[in-house]
């Protein structure tokens, strides 16, 4: 009898916890299917599932002794090529702690943004603390010929953005020295149909015969002009402003397999060189554009230039702060080492982000 009361016992309790596992799986399938259902209506209905959009910064500290031996030595085995006048200005590779700035920027004006990704050479920051919200990435993780590496190059450095593991299909990129300067929403950078907007500069992209002498900057938009006149239409066009940039993987990585060959020659190149061409701040974004993917924004962007004159630089800073742009660029063309300068830009950036972001170290 005992027997038989365990057994049927046995099977109370199964069938208890079967009828327990259906109530489970119907709930979850139910729950799985009323969000379906809600992204199909939103579909229907013409309104976008909003889609999880990342930061990546590229950043350097130059100052790092391991790192300026290796640049030494590879400068001196590109100096015959490294023709243009700005090639290995030291003001590329300065550092006065712009990237910790800009990262409160963001925790404060931009909180729709997901993660945050640091693109380095197998460097951090001395006032970085692990957090979940940003993750160092080294050149390479993304560079996919070990031969390219090092680089000392932002330009073949940016042409791998869109190979960061676990990077979201919409993300913004930023270099160390833009800043948001007030609050700031996704309709900023995409359009409701998934393109980018793109905020243009007030002054035109160079054009004409590329002599090697100028800046890197103007020799690269002089072959971007080039290439764009042979590819779409022939036209002036204006550069792209100081200030973040949107993307899309897929749209970057339609761009990098329709100009494989631009970008195979910008990312072999371990410094700036004449025939570099400005893959992510012109090329991508014209690109789009004449795709029908793209529009030109209106938002306000800012630009302060941070020069060997601290007087200027005094009433440069002063002038700029209180100015609502939405964002702006702090742009360094220094090349001494006055410490009066990074006072100055200190005291600039703290007046504006004055409260530590959660990952930053505590000093006190």
């Amino acid at each position: 009898m005992l027997r038989i009361m365990f057994f049927h016992g046995r099977q109370y309790m199964t069938k208890l916890i079967f009828y327990l596992l259906s109530v489970l799986l119907f709930v979850w399938s139910s729950l799985v299917c009323d969000e379906q259902i809600r992204h199909a209506n939103m579909a229907h209905e013409g309104v976008a599932v909003e889609e999880p959009v990342d930061i990546v910064y590229t950043w350097v500290d130059g100052a790092d002794p391991r790192w300026q031996v290796i640049r030494r030595y590879w400068q001196t085995e590109y100096m015959h090529y490294l023709t243009n006048s700005d090639s290995i200005s030291s003001c590329r590779y300065k550092n006065r702690d712009e990237l910790k700035y800009s990262l409160r920027s963001v925790y404060q004006f931009a909180p729709f943004v997901r993660h945050i990704y640091i693109i380095t050479f197998n460097q951090v920051p001395a006032w970085l603390q692990s957090d979940p919200r940003i993750t160092i990435v080294d050149h390479s993780v993304i560079f996919r010929n070990t031969e390219d590496l090092p680089t000392f190059n932002s330009q073949a450095i940016e042409c791998n953005l869109h190979r960061i593991p676990g990077l979201s299909e919409r993300f913004i990129y930023l270099n160390d020295d833009v800043f948001f300067g007030s609050e700031v929403t996704v309709d900023d950078f995409f359009t409701k149909d998934g393109g980018i907007i793109v905020t243009l500069s007030k002054h035109l992209a160079a054009r004409g015969k590329n002599t090697g002498l100028e800046s890197t900057y103007e020799s690269a938009w002089k072959n971007a002009t080039a290439l764009l006149n042979s590819n779409f239409k022939k036209e002036r066009r204006f550069r792209m402003a100081h200030a973040p940039f949107a993307f899309t993987k897929t749209l970057f990585k339609e761009v990098e397999n329709y100009f494989f060959y631009i970008f195979d020659l910008v990312i072999s190149h371990k410094f700036r060189l004449p025939s570099d061409f400005p893959v992510i701040n012109g090329v991508i974004q014209y690109y789009a554009f004449y795709t029908k993917r793209a529009e030109f924004g209106q938002a306000a962007a800012g630009q302060v230039r941070i020069t060997d004159d601290v007087v200027k630089n005094e009433e440069a800073l002063k002038a700029f702060e209180g100015t609502p742009w939405k964002f702006f660029c702090v742009q360094d063309v220094t090349e001494s080492d006055d410490p009066v300068i990074d006072v100055q830009v200190k005291e600039f950036f703290e007046f504006l982000y004055p409260n530590p972001a959660p990952w930053e170290r505590r000093t006190d």
